[in-house]
């Protein structure tokens, strides 16, 4: 799911402390994933550099500008709240990305939130390590910010297979 970045941006307090980023690439174009409130456990998460090289490479591919990404994992209380006051519906979900805009250099500016619990529940259901399903979040909010959406059967399939794709060269 995406917001637009006109219905976060009065809320939205982008931090990027220096401590906890976790840049990926220096650039125009480049992709810089950011961890606020960082604990070893996200760390171990996405601190595979193959992972972060796919991304980068993949938002270098679609021709974006620079982006910093705020990756953020919650509770199901936090994410019901997000889905509440952001889309209307109190029920928990996977991820949900706000596009924030553009920063006054011009860099993209979004943040993912992703719900631990969900995840954990779609990795056994799907057989996978929850590290994965979370890889898999992360790469499916970066392709709402690309432009890729999942309203329809067909889109879903779409989007599906990108993820796959990008999660195969991964571990090759």
């Amino acid at each position: 799911m995406m917001v637009n970045s006109g219905a976060y941006k009065a809320k939205a307090k982008f931090k990027t402390p220096a401590s906890d980023a976790a840049p990926v690439g220096s650039r125009a174009g480049a992709l810089r994933l950011i961890f606020p409130r960082s604990s070893p456990a996200q760390r171990l998460l996405f601190g595979k550099r193959r992972f972060q090289k796919i991304l980068r490479e993949v938002w270098a591919a679609h021709g974006q500008p620079a982006a910093e990404v705020e990756v953020n994992l919650v509770d199901t209380p936090a994410i019901c709240r997000l889905h509440q006051d952001y889309l209307g519906d109190p029920t928990p979900t996977d991820i949900i990305t706000f596009d924030l805009g553009l920063s006054p250099e011009g860099s993209r500016l979004a943040a993912l939130y992703i719900c631990i619990e969900v995840a954990e529940r779609y990795a056994q259901r799907y057989r996978v390590a929850p590290r994965e399903e979370i890889r898999r979040l992360v790469i499916h909010g970066m392709l709402h910010l690309l432009g890729y959406d999942d309203h329809t059967p067909s889109a879903r399939r779409r989007m599906r297979r990108q993820e796959n794709q990008i999660l195969k060269l991964v571990h090759e």
